[in-house]
């Protein structure tokens, strides 16, 4: 009895002490596993406090569009595609909206309103003459009223659903819905503006060289507003009133009438009321007014202020 009671004993002891063993294992086994929680947490708070990667959402929108570190004031340099409400307020402000001529005006629409130009004989399209009817001879004059200015259906096509497609194509004959096809900007916009048979007062074809010669006419002008800005366009952005001739003095002087390569004569556009480049006096003695396309970056002062000039203006300049 009493060894039973003494082997009790020692079994109880030894079971006390197993499970004190057991209850310190089990209190260290905790106190590990929350340090280890405590040390994740922290790495993710560290994680999380640096700069997104480039895959994220975050890191997109932040992400300069000129490279170097991502700032949240520098982002992604994104062109949004103008909607056609913005295109059509662009077109209404341009020259192309409002080019009714008067007078013996057929001829003119060729060019200032290709839509309802009438072709004599010899402008007709090959496929007309396949009919064999007999073409009358057009009319000297289009109506104002009749008169539809350069639209969109004259450098896109329209489709049946009357949605304009964005690739370029120059309209030839409305009547029978015939286009050509026009591989740039340049190409369409010389359809007009470097048609060697023009031959009226004050127009003459559009050469476009020096710093600009491989430059495509979208490069400068607005595709619909037709306005060109050497500053707007992001490439002469730095032009402040440090360079000599940008000052207050100079404000209604064009680009052009400075930086021509052309040896142009330079003047005051009564009209704009600026100062640009004119074209060579015509068979009459009347020179229009007619902005360069051949450009330069050096300005030389003394094509305005030269000895006796018609402005008064000062010869020396400082």
């Amino acid at each position: 009895m009493d060894r039973r009671m003494s082997l009790f004993s020692i079994i109880s002891d030894r079971g006390q002490n197993s499970r004190g063993l057991n209850a310190r294992a089990m209190t260290q086994f905790f106190t590990q596993c929350l340090i280890l929680l405590f040390l994740i947490g922290g790495l993710a708070a560290c994680q999380s406090s640096d700069s997104p990667t480039a895959s994220s959402p975050d890191a997109q929108a932040t992400q300069p569009s000129g490279g170097g570190e991502a700032t949240s004031e520098d982002p992604v340099d994104e062109q949004e595609t103008p909607s056609a409400s913005e295109i059509e307020q662009a077109w209404q402000s341009s020259p192309h909206a409002d080019t009714y001529v008067e007078g013996d005006n057929n001829v003119c629409a060729r060019c200032h309103a290709p839509a309802v130009f009438v072709p004599s004989i010899d402008d007709i399209s090959e496929s007309c003459l396949v009919c064999k009817f007999e073409i009358a001879p057009p009319p000297a004059t289009i109506a104002q009223e009749e008169w539809t200015n350069i639209e969109c259906n004259v450098c896109h096509l329209v489709n049946k659903n009357d949605e304009v497609e964005p690739e370029y194509a120059w309209l030839l004959f409305l009547l029978i819905n015939e286009y050509e096809q026009v591989d740039s900007s340049t190409e369409l916009c010389g359809k007009c503006h470097n048609d060697p048979d023009l031959n009226q007062p004050g127009h003459t074809t559009v050469v476009v060289g020096g710093a600009h010669a491989d430059y495509s006419c979208t490069d400068c002008h607005d595709a619909h507003s037709t306005i060109a800005s050497c500053g707007a366009a992001g490439c002469h952005d730095d032009m402040g009133a440090d360079i000599p001739g940008h000052d207050e003095a100079h404000e209604s002087v064009s680009c052009v009438a400075c930086h021509d390569a052309g040896d142009m004569a330079i003047g005051p556009d009564e009209d704009l009321g600026t100062w640009t480049t004119f074209l060579p006096p015509d068979s009459e003695g009347v020179s229009y007014p007619f902005t360069s396309h051949n450009t330069q970056l050096e300005a030389s002062c003394d094509r305005c202020h030269y000895p006796n000039n018609p402005w008064g203006f000062s010869e020396d300049v400082k």
